[in-house]
């Protein structure tokens, strides 16, 4: 399936029937070779959503490429069902991890203090949450909704 089909995903995010604000996800683009795109967005809103547009994810494939070519050289498989979830604390210290450690707050500015501070507060969270998401338009490509694990929120 071709990618300019999709225009956008549009996830929500609630704890206890009330919106998930500035909450994280990871959504996984998968390839046909390589290894899968694992591109973190967020926060997510007041409301608890949070709008990934094509070019979004476009912008993180092309990022993945340029900072590290032989692992991200695979053409994207359009047709298979993307994957996104939460971020839990532990994530999200892997994140600010990988950010220190590959120098790219220049290229997430601002991105390190969010997750820091998501890791502290919101990410406990987590393991009472929900998560959903939505193509547009409807049908252009598929999303599977990862749940976290029991114990997840740690």
């Amino acid at each position: 399936m071709p990618d300019t089909y999709l225009e956008r995903i549009v996830v929500w995010a609630a704890v206890d029937g009330h919106p998930f604000r500035d909450a994280w996800v990871n959504l996984a683009v998968p390839v046909w070779s390589k290894n899968t795109h694992n591109l973190l967005f967020g926060p997510t809103g007041g409301d608890g959503s949070l709008v990934i547009s094509i070019e979004d994810i476009r912008a993180g494939i092309r990022r993945d490429a340029g900072l590290f070519p032989m692992d991200y050289t695979g053409d994207v498989a359009w047709g298979w069902p993307f994957s996104i979830e939460l971020l839990n604390a532990d994530a999200a210290r892997r994140a600010i991890q990988a950010i220190d450690l590959w120098g790219l707050d220049a290229t997430y500015p601002g991105r390190r203090e969010q997750l820091a501070e998501f890791a502290e507060t919101g990410a406990t969270l987590v393991g009472r949450a929900r998560i959903e998401a939505s193509v547009v338009p409807e049908g252009s490509a598929k999303v599977a909704v990862q749940r976290v694990p029991p114990g997840g929120d740690k």
